[in-house]
């Protein structure tokens, strides 16, 4: 019986021992984890090119797509300086007081547990937000794998990071651009003929830019005189151009070069100097091929001022005579136009 007692009395302690025991190991192995859908919380700091809905819902792709967990203490804040951002991964504590507004700045330097500096100028700023978003997703693994030091700013992105980041560098450069579409008007000054002359006119222009190339069309009405001994010749030149090229970006300017063909209708109207004489009038067609080169700015966000100049051959001359003997005016040879306009681009 006292064999039985003693045996009896083990087995009460085991179980007042092991009932506990197991409901704190499945409190343990039930303890929820973070959530992959949790939307991630991220603060933008001098940064008015970069959307922060767009870089919040990109970041939250990523995160989504590296299979990693956003846990409730996490965010991220995004600093712009220039053409940099310095994105940093940060845990607020539980145990540290809750602190007033004018004290985020020295709280936050406390709690970075990795950083990345992410160069934005070598692409456009549709991308930023991507670039942000994959910068941003990538130090969670940094903080897993422990590369986190005393120095957050000192670290650099991982190497995956790098490879993604340049790959979305080579997808923006890669990638054709929308067309953007230029309208515009404008003075032109013009010498041309034989003998040469001086022509004044107005000129409307449409071109279409597709990163580097061009296509460029207008429309220009042109007047002028030339004084002879015996009669003067008034011109009116109407003419269409067509033309190609390609555009370089030379910091706030557009260096355009073009070649292309001017079609247009001339009209020379002779008006007798001496009363012996009579003026008639001619109209032919002229026109040839032209290199062009422009130069163009914007003052806005869409109003350009642009100035060009552009050289030319008529293949198909006109030619006024005093009494279809001796030559008095022609259209031949070559032409040289400049040109001064504002625009829209679209």
């Amino acid at each position: 019986m006292g064999i039985c007692s003693a045996l009896r009395n083990q087995i009460a302690v085991v179980r007042r021992v092991t009932v506990p025991g197991a409901c704190i190991l499945v409190g343990l192995l039930c303890r929820p984890r973070a959530a992959l859908g949790t939307e991630p919380l991220v603060r933008f700091v001098n940064c008015p090119s970069v959307n922060p809905g767009v870089t919040t819902g990109l970041l939250a792709i990523e995160i989504k797509t590296l299979r990693s967990a956003i846990e409730p203490s996490m965010h991220w804040s995004v600093r712009c300086e220039g053409s940099k951002a310095i994105v940093q991964l940060r845990v607020t504590s539980p145990v540290l007081p809750q602190l007033p507004t004018t004290d985020v700045e020295r709280r936050d330097s406390t709690d970075v547990l990795a950083s990345a500096d992410v160069d934005l100028s070598s692409t456009d700023e549709a991308a930023w937000p991507r670039l942000i978003a994959i910068s941003a997703s990538e130090l969670i693994e940094q903080r897993q794998r422990g590369n986190a030091t005393d120095s957050p700013r000192s670290l650099s992105p991982t190497p995956r990071s790098q490879v993604r980041v340049q790959l979305v560098n080579w997808a923006v450069k890669t990638n054709p651009a929308k067309l953007q579409s230029l309208f515009s008007v404008g003075a032109t000054l013009a010498r041309a003929g034989n003998p040469a002359t001086t022509l004044v006119g107005a000129n409307l222009g449409f071109d279409l830019h597709e990163r580097s190339m061009l296509l460029a069309a207008d429309v220009r009405g042109q007047w002028g005189k030339t004084s002879l001994r015996d009669a003067n010749v008034s011109w009116q030149l109407i003419s269409v151009a067509l033309g190609a090229g390609a555009a370089v970006n030379c910091g706030p300017f557009t260096l355009e070069g073009l070649v292309g063909m001017r079609l247009g209708e001339v009209t020379l109207t002779g008006k007798a100097t001496t009363p012996d004489a009579s003026g008639r009038r001619l109209v032919g067609i002229t026109g040839g091929p032209l290199i062009g080169l422009r130069v163009r700015t914007f003052v806005g966000q869409h109003v350009f001022v642009a100035v060009g100049f552009e050289e030319g051959y008529s293949l198909w001359p006109v030619r006024g005579t005093d009494d279809n003997v001796a030559p008095l005016a022609s259209v031949d040879g070559a032409w040289s136009n400049g040109m001064f306009s504002v625009g829209w681009g679209l």
